[in-house]
């Protein structure tokens, strides 16, 4: 299995109740914090995007789209 590298760093500030939320779903999990937001990220983006998509098949050429 080919290991993956992450070059870009993305970083957010949180309350101390975000963080001991994110860190209770890292155990669940089974996994470190940074894990457990890649997670959420993308079962927002599979929830989402579709909605998204539609959305800019009737926005067609909008540039804000695009820059998403």
């Amino acid at each position: 299995m080919e290991v993956k590298t992450r070059p870009i760093m993305v970083g957010f500030r949180v309350s101390d109740e975000e963080r001991r939320t994110i860190e209770a779903l890292a155990q669940t999990l089974e996994r470190t914090m940074s894990d457990a937001m890649r997670y959420v990220v993308r079962q927002a983006a599979r929830e989402l995007l579709p909605k998204i998509a539609t959305e800019a098949e009737a926005t067609e050429g909008n540039v804000d789209y695009q820059r998403r």
